[in-house]
């Protein structure tokens, strides 16, 4: 019997099922598109509705209103701030044919024509960005949905930055220009976590450029701005808070040299424009005056050899030393230690309305306070984390849910830190203060108490917020009548003051 030897027969070659993919999970829908644009339409109205009304000068647009004239007459003009803010009004100024034939605009005074719309619209527009940039940094803080929400809208019913947007001023600048370079700082901090491929480093650059020409737009609206600026270089030198690393030297290099240059360009047109004399060129040396026309004390010369880094360094010294020299009380001047009680307000504009008689005395009241309710929840919020820090420093590793616990440890000293040392130039200074002088400090106590809502469990997040939400509307209800000056009566006026010193 012969043995044959059995080839194995060839298997045929099955191709490998794939595995079946598991379905990711979709991200959670965003509200964030949505709730930015009722944010937005919502700051509009309030900021936009009776801005004609009233037709005169109300408290420091005499100051403004007389600044726009110069610029636009091109004669030179002193001031203790610097140039950004009434150079854009000016600007808007220009557009609507503002009248030039005076220089002086008393208060009360009506306005000659509406060309004072446009100025009031320029203030009213950098107030109304304010509210949705206020949600976008509290996102960018990590801040969930309600929480940011909430942030937003201490600024949007809040009657003191409502009120100060609504005339010729240049605070709601102040207020645009920090809030965009706190944006663009927290989105430069986010994307150096990045790889470094070329969009993000793009992206990087980008956040870090931007953060600097803002910075430079807010100090050039008032030195105080300075604080942010401030801040935003002892995380990046140090790393502290947002980054995990110290930004390089070089770059904070470039980001100085780019705001250094934004810093000088609105000087540079002020000096530009400036080319006639005024009364208030009698400040400056005689150097410097003879660069201007029509001054009949000193020959002109605009040819004597001033440069404009000399009137760069000449302005400035002028302008601090006017700034610390100021001495004189002021009616309706409050301290700093009054503003975060709402203690004290400011008269700015009273006329008697239509209907008025003897005994019944009905008048619009336009007079500057910060939103009661929105006072009192900041005040506590920065009371309470001022508290609770230092046992919450101590005890961290101790506590539940520690990565929340650290967040608002940190995330809260960097805007605790913000809240004071906005406050510490009119602690130490002499000169007399005013309750806007406020806004820098409270926009960073209002996100300090969205932030210890967010760090709620999320139920209670939301309940916490929808109730301080209320209540921020039910006092900007009931106090709107002193924001848009609409008729009052006098016991109209003394319900609604509630404090001694809201007389």
């Amino acid at each position: 019997m012969s043995l044959r030897r059995r080839l194995p027969v060839p298997t045929p070659f099955v191709a490998p099922t794939p595995p079946t993919p598991t379905p990711r999970r979709p991200p959670p829908p965003s509200h964030d598109r949505l709730i930015l644009l009722i944010l937005t339409i919502l700051s509009l109205l309030t900021r936009l509705y009776r801005l004609h009304y009233p037709r005169a000068v109300v408290f420091d647009e005499l100051h403004f209103a007389s600044f726009i004239a110069h610029h636009l007459r091109h004669l030179f003009a002193f001031d203790i701030h610097p140039w950004l803010g009434k150079l854009t009004l000016a600007l808007f100024a220009r557009l609507a044919s503002f009248p030039t034939d005076v220089l002086d605009f008393p208060i009360a005074t009506p306005y000659p024509t509406r060309a004072y719309l446009l100025p009031r619209l320029a203030a009213a527009l950098f107030g109304a960005a304010c509210i949705p940039l206020m949600y976008l940094i509290a996102r960018e803080i990590g801040m969930h949905v309600p929480a940011a929400t909430l942030a937003a809208s201490f600024q949007l019913f809040d009657m003191l930055l409502l009120t100060e947007s609504r005339l010729i001023l240049i605070d709601s600048q102040l207020m645009c220009y920090t809030q965009l370079t706190l944006l663009c700082a927290l989105r430069l901090w986010r994307f150096s976590h990045q790889p470094n491929d070329t969009r993000c480093v793009k992206t990087y650059f980008r956040y870090l450029l931007l953060t600097a020409v803002f910075a430079a737009a807010a100090v050039s609206v008032k030195w105080t701005a300075a604080v942010t600026p401030f801040l935003i270089t002892v995380v990046c030198l140090f790393g502290l808070v947002f980054p995990r690393m110290p930004t390089p030297l070089s770059h904070c290099a470039l980001a100085g040299s780019v705001a250094l240059v934004c810093y000088v360009l609105p000087w540079w047109i002020h000096l530009r424009i400036s080319t006639g004399s005024s009364p208030t060129a009698t400040r400056m040396s005689d150097r410097f005056r003879t660069t201007l026309s029509g001054n009949d004390s000193l020959p002109y010369d605009p040819q004597n050899g001033v440069t404009f880094r000399e009137k760069f360094v000449e302005m400035h010294v002028r302008q601090f030393l006017a700034n610390r020299n100021v001495k004189t009380r002021h009616r309706w001047e409050s301290k700093w230690y009054e503003w975060p009680l709402n203690m004290r307000g400011i008269y700015y504009y009273v006329e008697k309305a239509d209907g008025y008689t003897d005994e019944r005395p009905i008048v619009s009241v336009i007079y500057l306070l910060q939103n009661p309710a929105g006072a009192i929840w900041v005040f506590g919020a920065v009371a309470l984390f001022l508290i609770l820090l230092p046992s919450t420093l101590r005890y961290r590793n101790e506590l539940p849910n520690k990565a929340n616990t650290r967040r608002i440890a940190s995330v809260g000293s960097f805007l605790f830190a913000g809240y004071v040392l906005n406050l510490l130039p009119y602690m130490l200074v002499a000169r007399c203060s005013f309750l806007y002088h406020y806004l820098p400090a409270l926009m960073y106590g209002q996100l300090l108490a969205a932030l210890l809502v967010d760090g709620l469990h999320s139920r209670m997040r939301v309940v916490m917020s929808l109730i301080i939400i209320a209540s921020l509307v039910a006092a900007f209800a009931f106090w709107s009548p002193w924001v848009y000056a609409w008729p009052i009566d006098e016991k109209g006026i003394a319900r609604r003051q509630w404090m001694p010193r809201w007389n």
